[in-house]
């Protein structure tokens, strides 16, 4: 099984959110073999709020939750 990279734990958060196109995501690895991935929308940045939405642990078989 091959690492999965911080790419494919955003595209595993996109699709969950449908590809809303006025979401942002960050990804950090954690050290965990998972990845933290921050969901940042735009139109509350534009607002003036902070944009965050909520951070998400994707694990490497591709389940996630909430943080």
């Amino acid at each position: 099984m091959t690492a999965m990279t911080a790419e494919e734990a955003i595209e595993i958060i996109s699709d969950y959110h449908q590809n809303n196109p006025d979401l942002r995501y960050d990804a950090f690895a954690n050290g965990n073999m998972t990845f933290d991935v921050k969901v940042i929308s735009l139109s509350l940045m534009e607002q003036g709020g902070s944009g965050n939405v909520g951070m998400y642990i994707v694990t490497q078989s591709g389940g996630f939750w909430l943080k």
